[in-house]
């Protein structure tokens, strides 16, 4: 198994920096050169919770745009979810 690169703290501090910015732990894991897995772990590490999962009220809200003819990717669109979380929710 291959192990994890590890950081040096500017790169930690620029992680939770994007992190911060775009609230997305791939967007920030990118930026840095990570993966979104080692990235998760750092930020977890720094105290963030990065795991959001969809809401009652979120799913009830994806299930009334999809019943309006709204797409799964326009929906994860505007709830900030990706679209695997949107049609898994809705199966």
């Amino acid at each position: 198994m291959k192990r994890a690169r590890q950081l040096r703290p500017d790169e930690i501090e620029a992680l939770i920096a994007h992190y911060r910015d775009t609230g997305s732990v791939t967007t920030a894991a990118k930026a840095v050169g990570i993966t979104r897995q080692t990235a998760g772990k750092y930020l977890t590490d720094a105290g963030f919770f990065t795991i959001r999962r969809m809401s009652d009220d979120d799913i009830a809200r994806a299930r009334g745009a999809r019943e309006a003819g709204q797409s799964i990717n326009s929906i994860a669109c505007v709830t900030g979810f990706s679209p695997h979380t949107v049609a898994r929710a809705l199966r």
